[in-house]
């Protein structure tokens, strides 16, 4: 699940929106840690996933954007679905406060 995919591309104001995504680590679908293959990475899911949120703020950057990005792994959820973290987590970005 991502937020803040709202503004026509290219369209930056002052205050852009956070942009982000959440994924849930026991995800039986897409993007869980039983989806992972250390071998094929060469690293761990947190660790490929950390290197994918800093991949994606310096792509921000590149485009003349903040650089604004979170990454929020969900231990909540038991499998491919929007948790009550995760909707927390996205209102709150929203609201301009930090995550719970």
């Amino acid at each position: 699940m991502s937020f803040g995919d709202d503004e026509p591309p290219g369209t930056f104001d002052l205050c852009p929106p956070p942009h982000g995504a959440v994924l849930n680590r026991h995800d039986d679908c897409c993007f869980g840690e039983a989806q992972h293959s250390i071998p094929q990475t060469g690293m761990s899911r947190d660790q490929a996933m950390r290197r994918t949120e800093s991949d994606v703020r310096r792509a921000l950057l590149n485009l003349g954007a903040n650089g604004s990005f979170r990454l929020e792994i969900d231990e909540t959820a038991p499998v491919h679905m929007i948790s009550h973290h995760a909707v927390n987590v996205i209102l709150s970005e929203l609201n301009g406060l930090s995550a719970p």
